[in-house]
């Protein structure tokens, strides 16, 4: 990311509000109390949580009926591959129709 596509995502003003919530923390606990990797972590866990999940769900086919769901192959390249009834028969679902079965 160049500069100034950081400040208008909002990644400049998110940097700058988990650094000043870091900076209370040292000075109400102080530095012996506070391990800063460790919040770092799960500052950047909280931050891509909903983010990394949601673009990839799975799917049910509504012509086929199996569960599927849009992946990345070895060369980077988006690819569907169909998932276990076991494992997704019960859970709520998107239906649209897979790839194999447009064509």
């Amino acid at each position: 990311m160049k500069g100034s596509s950081k400040k208008t995502s909002g990644y400049y003003e998110y940097r700058e509000k988990n650094r000043a919530k870091l900076r209370d923390l040292i000075y109400f606990l102080g530095e012996d109390w506070i391990d800063i990797g460790v919040l770092g972590n799960e500052m950047n866990t909280e931050r891509w949580k909903l983010i990394a999940t949601s673009a990839y769900q799975p799917k049910k086919c509504d012509v086929c009926k199996k569960y599927w769901h849009t992946c990345l192959d070895n060369a980077k390249k988006k690819s569907s591959e169909y998932l276990l009834e076991s494992i997704f028969g019960n859970i709520p679902i998107e239906l649209e129709t897979c790839t194999n079965c447009l064509f």
